[in-house]
């Protein structure tokens, strides 16, 4: 095969001619990266590529570079590189050629991908926006007879690209190549994959003779400045020979494919791939000394991540034995600092051996390391490797079977996790995993250090005339496998309400999942393996809200956060949307050290989102299990904490929905007031609260009274369990019954369905599935909807905002406003910006429009009312009269459980 990165319209035939030279070319071809498609115009016949064949290549021929190490025997490749070397580097006769072609010195199908890769480790002029790509002519007939002869990349393209055997598994590794065990496996066992690849793939050439593919080539992840790549995107351009119909059924699977790239440390071509292999043993020193070196790193090099100095160690600590072999559970002094882990994981079911009143007095007299579930063996064993004598383990660090202590303890967790030297965590979905063994391993070839999943081919890299320090050709190993993009947010302890807190708080993370991956506030890394966490959408918002966290944090300390009530229309503050990435609304002429909490809102926003995502066990835990992160946050902005809400931001926050299901998810017994999010398992939304910079918004509600009736007494519990008796909210705003028109509650189901983007009840002629689908949550969530479902018997409006007026007026009272502004004559009133602002909110409140949103209320048997649902764009035009005035009105006192 050839290869000829100069020229944009290569079509030379798969099969490499005694006639034509291997040289490499001098200079590789540069293009903006493109999205690749089949090119139906580029039809090249086989007598065109017999006359491009014969071109012989021009460059002069390089010297074969003296006293060259011997690489390793790659499947499909050379027994003897140094012959391979003068294949690469200089003219060979055809009789040469003719012996290394019979003897399989190399594959003349690919030999150019392997060959021609070097060209993206080249100095290269490129332009913006440039990026090198390799063609390559891919004749269908020689990837048979290659993969025939066992060569394992036409093998790996003709069994994934062609014909897509088995699935790609996002979020964990693809261990079944369907090629070879490893890449250390023997080809010549072959796969029925690889069988069925063969025959139809012959069965096409029957068909087609002369069939080939134009195929490009380029990097994934290209810096031009690092010169070296982790991934490449093959893609078919053009056809050859082939009609576009035989094109499209062949490729009817896919038109590219991307391979992950990578190679080991000490091989000659870790100057040249960036990409590093997945290190299967965590509990490997090259493991260990990697999780040292960023945590050392971070410690001494990271400006913005919390300074080593020792902090108080946590009331309770496990000390272990210099052997790691024993613990004893051990209770602190505040003058007695120093580093210490905390482990954050999943239990998964009741734990076999926890700290409880009845065991209290065994595990502070010490017991052994071996009696703990595997996960937690791990983790003393890991923190004594780290050269540490501390960890904190909340089964062992908090008594089981005390409320009182739990009360007590749960709501300092922020405290713990966020002073720990490191935190580790655990991934799997249970205590009885453990972390550190090996995993991905071939059976067959253990201790290789590889996962399974990579099959190799030889890299080459030729001498570089104007590189001083290049004076001998490079032949490496280069192993590849299928991209599999490792999804964070899939590994089990990201789908845990209570490990949400412990991760954002943590400053430096090792979690120990499909594979190692390190986190702190400035540097997010992986022991292997491609580090692109572009496609996560949940884990790549779990990491912004993380570092907006500690920037609000860092802003704190020498700012005092403002809390601003919500409880009128005046407040000028208000986070628009749960998306932290929008720039946030200001405060306006606060002092000069004071800084409003809208950028903080919308950190507890996204994370309440995230939170309600994740799975629960024990239903009693929804407010204990994010107690540690609201401690915090209470500690930034010093507002006042209720049952999951913050009391300078209630009316905006009681607007919290369950968009798109309005059917809710409850527990069987009761947890929360009906007005707090933590009343229900559904997924929360919250776009519907209102934008307080919209000049139009008007809060047409107040709060009397609230309160939550704690479980347990002490100032830290409020952050904990709340119980029935004390839960409070009296509300006095509009309250309006949906009469007339479609009739009482099925008008209002009727309309609450529709702003829920529900199906409609049974028996309705409407393709509610065609509707809805765009609505869904694309991100995990929980879904669902009843069609069935109604408002229940009674059921009003609460209103709470009011959008008043009509698009433009504001624009018209400018007008006004301008018109009597002082220019040239003396008779006109000068107008200033104070009396702008009032003719506009004169102009607004005296409108008869007006689009409200608020609750909805159903009665509850003792005569109280509870949340429905949210409802929002409800539009209301009052005869005769402004708005709001009818609004005012129609107010009442309701007392909502």
């Amino acid at each position: 095969m050839s290869s000829d990165p100069t020229s944009e319209g290569d079509s030379s035939s798969g099969v490499l001619p005694s006639e034509q030279r291997p040289d490499r070319p001098d200079q590789p071809v540069v293009t903006e990266v493109q999205e690749p498609t089949i090119d139906e115009s580029a039809h090249t016949d086989a007598e065109n590529n017999d006359k491009e064949n014969d071109i012989e290549d021009e460059t002069p021929a390089k010297p074969l570079a003296p006293n060259k190490p011997t690489p390793k025997t790659h499947p499909g490749w050379s027994r003897d590189p140094a012959k391979l070397y003068a294949l690469y580097t200089q003219t060979l006769s055809d009789e040469e050629l003719s012996v290394f072609k019979e003897k399989a010195v190399y594959c003349p199908c690919c030999f150019t991908i392997s060959r021609d890769l070097s060209i993206f480790s080249s100095k290269l002029p490129l332009k913006p926006n440039q990026t090198p790509i390799i063609r390559w002519s891919l004749d269908l007939l020689a990837l048979v007879e290659a993969t025939e002869a066992r060569c394992t990349f036409c093998t790996f393209m003709a069994v994934k690209f062609f014909f897509r055997s088995g699935l790609l598994v996002f979020g964990v590794l693809e261990l079944n190549n369907d090629i070879a065990c490893c890449a250390a496996g023997d080809l010549s066992q072959v796969t029925e994959a690889t069988e069925k690849a063969i025959s139809k793939l012959r069965e096409f050439c029957g068909k087609n003779p002369g069939a080939g593919l134009g195929m490009v080539v380029e990097p994934i992840d290209y810096v031009p400045e690092e010169r070296r790549v982790s991934r490449i995107k093959i893609s078919a351009q053009s056809r050859e020979v082939i009609s576009q119909k035989a094109a499209s059924e062949l490729l009817r699977h896919s038109t590219s494919i991307i391979l992950e790239i990578c190679t080991t440390k000490d091989d000659p071509a870790a100057q040249f791939i960036k990409g590093r292999p997945i290190n299967p043993d965590p509990a490997s020193e090259a493991s260990i000394n990697q999780a040292k070196t960023w945590i050392n790193d971070c410690l001494h090099n990271h400006s913005e991540c919390p300074s080593p100095t020792p902090t108080p160690l946590p009331k309770r600590i496990l000390k272990i034995s210099p052997d790691a072999e024993n613990l004893s559970l051990y209770t602190s002094s505040q003058d007695n600092p120093a580093p210490y882990t905390a482990l954050s994981y999943c239990w998964g079911e009741s734990q076999s051996f926890t700290t409880t009143l009845a065991t209290f007095s065994h595990v502070t007299a010490g017991f052994q390391t071996s009696e703990l579930p595997q996960t937690l063996q791990d983790a003393v064993i890991l923190t004594a490797k780290l050269g540490l004598e501390y960890i904190w383990i909340d089964s062992l660090c908090i008594i089981q079977d005390s409320p009182e202590d739990k009360a007590d303890e749960i709501p300092k967790m922020a405290a713990y996790y966020k002073n720990a030297h490191a935190t580790i965590c655990a991934a799997g979905g249970s205590a009885s995993d453990g972390f550190l063994h090996t995993r991905h391993e071939c059976e067959k070839h253990p201790g290789l250090g590889l996962s399974k999943n990579l099959l190799s081919m030889p890299y080459f890299f030729p001498v570089d005339d104007e590189d001083p320090n290049s004076k001998e050709a490079v032949v490496g190993t280069m192993y590849f496998c299928e991209d599999t993009p490792h999804l964070l947010s899939w590994e089990p302890v990201s789908r845990r309400s209570w490990t949400l807190q412990e991760q954002l708080l943590s400053p430096r993370v090792l979690m120990y999942g499909s594979r190692l991956v390190w986190q702190c506030h400035s540097k997010q890394a992986a022991d292997g393996g491609v580090e692109d966490w572009s496609g996560d959408r949940n884990a790549s918002d779990h990491r912004r809200i993380q570092l907006a966290l500690r920037d609000v944090d860092t802003e704190s300390s020498d700012a005092t956060l403002i809390v601003t009530s919500t409880s009128s229309e005046k407040d000028p503050n208000g986070p628009a949307s749960e998306d932290i990435d929008k720039n946030p609304p200001t405060q306006g002429a606060a002092p000069t050290k004071d800084k409003d909490i809208t950028s903080l809102l919308q950190i507890w926003y996204h994370s309440l989102r995230m939170f309600s995502r994740r799975a629960l066990t024990y239903a009693p835990d929804k407010l204990p299990a994010i107690a540690g992160l609201a401690t915090e946050f209470a500690n930034l902005s010093g507002d006042t904490y209720l049952a999951g809400h913050w009391r300078s931001q209630l009316l905006r926050e009681l607007m919290w929905s369950t968009y798109p299901n309005l059917k809710l998810f409850k527990p069987s017994q009761w947890r929360a007031p009906t007005w707090s999010w933590a009343s229900v398992d559904n997924d929360l939304y919250w776009e519907w609260m209102p934008d307080l910079r919209d000049v139009r918004m008007r809060g047409v509600a107040e709060v009397l009274d609230v309160g939550t009736g704690l479980k347990y007494e002490g100032e830290d519990n409020v952050y904990g369990e709340v119980e029935e008796e004390g839960c409070r909210l009296v509300i006095r705003g509009p309250v309006l019954s949906m009469d007339g028109g479609k009739g009482g509650e099925d008008g209002l189901s009727s309309y609450l369905r529709g702003v829920y983007g529900m199906p409609p009840p049974s028996g309705v002629g409407t393709d509610w599935l065609q509707e809805s689908m765009g609505l869904l949550p694309q991100d995990g969530g929980k879904v669902g909807g009843d069609s069935e479902w109604v408002a229940p018997v009674g059921a009003k409006l609460l209103v709470l905002w009011a959008r008043v007026g009509r698009d433009g007026d504001e624009e018209d009272v400018e007008k006004d406003a301008e018109s009597n502004a002082k220019p040239e004559s003396e008779d006109k009133k000068v107008v200033t910006d104070d009396e702008r602002k009032e003719m506009v909110k004169n102009k607004l409140d005296s409108s008869n429009r007006a689009v409200l949103s608020g609750i909805v209320i159903g009665k509850t048997d003792d005569g109280k009312y509870e949340k429905v649902a949210t409802f929002t764009k409800f539009s209301l035009t009052v005869e005769g009269g402004p708005a709001l005035g009818f609004l005012e009105g129609s107010a009442e006192v309701v007392d909502i459980v």
